[in-house]
């Protein structure tokens, strides 16, 4: 076996460069695959080690591997030293041409390598991306096998979070158009500023450039990673907020809804925010907000827990851009959600965010067209008026108006009316505010004509 180097360091550098120019003559003069595999054999793994030591000939040796690359790229006869690869630098393009070319049974098998150089390397945001890129067939084979049939392999806890945000990135990824997807890399590339829901650029790159091109189907891809997800690998509680931006079933919902690290961990994904128990993929930490299907599904579980609505700030703020939303689904699921925040509201926060709350509820009233919204945007007035009624004092237009919108409103929506104008009634009579109870008198006097038996049920209750 020829040797790079001299033993004499006074003719190193030569020795190795007369070596290095045999070894590319020997390149050249290669005719067929089985030359070429015996190349690969005795030089490729010499070469790289002399590369990353000796840095007088590193050019020369570049220029070898580019015409080898040229050789070895499309060419699935030959076969590469990927255990020795994965220990060493300057590797990662051999890794991926012997992973191309790689059977099932040799994706499995690699895949406790790969995990344990992905833990060296988590630190190097490049690399990092490259190996976990590698990993992605393996992971889609294992997803459709049974747990005992896994190759064995262990994950520490700092890889767990490194592993699930992998793997959140793949489930929150959009596969548009591959243009569109080109087009978008390219802008981030350039710094600017896009939506990638729950992404931060780094990994929105890292997917489109190392995940997409290594699968056929980025669904069926989505799909085995969902069942690895739920395969006992992680703790459920662990891997939740994946699970809900999927649209998965399979876990225990209300056990994780109630805690509040899960529950911080979606309202950071619905806002596009980081939290201790996120690590990110890349050194940006800056992340997209969700979209509005996946803010809509988070609501769903948010509105089921007694720990989301008194999760504050982000509790408000996920209120104020919900009520802002133009999609009729996140509007209603927000009005859900905001019904929750309003009835578990401490007395500190109601003083502070019910003007707020009942000033933007109120536009939502006046601007929505659906039935069901404008029902719990009354709904949620009628709870605010009553717990701050102070709110209301300052409100008589807004009382008349509702006083007038109940003959023509459709049934639900007047009920929710009626609900709502008996919720303010509970809530001013604590007020000793006789001028103002004397206009709601007449008020309520100028719109009995329309003899409206809810009305009347109102003025005969309240004795006004």
């Amino acid at each position: 076996m020829e040797a790079l180097s001299s033993s004499s360091p006074q003719n190193a550098d030569i020795s190795v460069s007369d070596s290095l120019e045999r070894i590319y003559l020997r390149l050249a003069m290669i005719d067929s695959d089985e030359q070429l595999q015996k190349f690969t054999d005795i030089y490729l793994i010499r070469l790289i080690e002399t590369a990353n030591s000796n840095g007088k000939v590193f050019e020369k040796i570049k220029e070898i591997l580019s015409h080898y690359n040229r050789r070895v790229k499309t060419n699935a006869s030959i076969a590469f030293p990927v255990n020795d690869l994965l220990s060493m630098n300057l590797s990662l393009v051999y890794l991926r041409f012997a992973v191309a070319n790689f059977c099932e049974k040799e994706h499995m098998d690699i895949l406790p390598s790969l995990i344990d150089v992905i833990s060296v390397k988590s630190s190097q945001w490049s690399q990092c991306a490259e190996l976990l890129g590698l990993s992605v067939r393996a992971f889609m084979i294992i997803g459709q096998k049974e747990r005992h049939t896994w190759p064995s392999f262990s994950l520490s806890a700092d890889m767990q979070l490194v592993f699930i945000r992998f793997f959140h990135c793949i489930i929150a990824f959009h596969a548009d158009q591959p243009n569109v997807v080109k087009n978008t890399c390219e802008a981030l590339k350039r710094g600017e500023n896009l939506l990638i829901p729950a992404l931060t650029p780094e990994e929105y790159i890292m997917v489109a450039e190392k995940i997409l091109v290594k699968v056929d189907s980025i669904v069926q891809l989505k799909l085995c990673i969902l069942k690895v997800l739920v395969s006992g690998m992680f703790q459920h509680a662990s891997v939740f907020s994946i699970l809900v931006i999927a649209s998965a079933d399979d876990i225990d919902d209300q056990q994780c809804v109630e805690d509040r690290i899960i529950v911080d961990e979606l309202m950071a994904i619905y806002l596009g925010h980081t939290t201790s128990t996120i690590r990110m993929i890349g050194k940006n930490s800056s992340v997209s907000p969700a979209n509005y299907s996946m803010k809509q599904k988070i609501l769903l579980y948010l509105t089921r827990s007694l720990v989301a609505p008194v999760a504050y700030m982000n509790n408000i703020k996920i209120c104020l851009d919900g009520l802002g939303s133009t999609s009729k689904k996140l509007l209603i699921a927000c009005l859900h959600f905001l019904v929750t925040v309003i009835e578990k509201m401490p007395v500190t926060a109601q003083k502070n965010f019910s003007s707020l709350l009942f000033e933007r509820v109120k536009h939502v009233r006046d601007s929505a067209k659906d039935e069901l919204a404008v029902s719990l945007a009354y709904r949620c007035m009628g709870i605010l008026g009553k717990r701050e009624p102070a709110i209301i004092v300052a409100q008589v237009n807004t009382i008349a108006s509702a006083f007038s919108s109940i003959a023509q409103a459709p049934n639900d929506v007047s009920y929710a009316v009626v609900d709502c104008l008996t919720e303010w009634l509970y809530g001013v009579r604590k007020l000793n505010n006789p001028s103002f109870m004397k206009s709601l008198k007449d008020i309520i006097e100028e719109y009995i004509s329309h003899v409206n038996l809810s009305l009347l049920s109102l003025k005969n209750h309240f004795g006004i």
